[in-house]
């Protein structure tokens, strides 16, 4: 069977497939739209580096008196920057989780 502009018509136009079909395609456009929103949401908050812990992870005090626990980004470790305790760092945070983040940028 050959798919064509008027035999999808025909479907559409039938009240039993066209109701469920549209739901579905609006259903499957609303969850698309949500999954890209979420994705690109970052926190980010400034801090100071407290303490250097094993495999490039680190206690970080924020402006804010919290504490948290940051691991330094990829690019980072690839061009090598060093972090010590006493840096000004900017961290990113998930959403769904603030006390867990990512060193993004070491101030000068």
């Amino acid at each position: 069977m050959k798919i064509t502009a008027k035999s999808i018509g025909r479907v559409l136009e039938n009240p039993y497939f066209a109701f469920p079909l549209t739901c579905f395609v609006l259903f499957v456009i609303i969850i698309a739209v949500l999954m890209m929103n979420n994705t690109k949401e970052v926190i980010s908050k400034d801090g100071r580096i407290t303490e250097a812990l094993q495999g490039g992870m680190f206690k970080i005090q924020l402006d804010d008196e919290t504490i948290a626990l940051a691991a330094i980004s990829g690019k980072m470790r690839k061009f090598h920057i060093r972090l010590m305790p006493g840096d000004r760092v900017k961290v990113e945070f998930s959403p769904h989780d603030l006390t867990r983040g990512r060193i993004s940028y070491r101030y000068k």
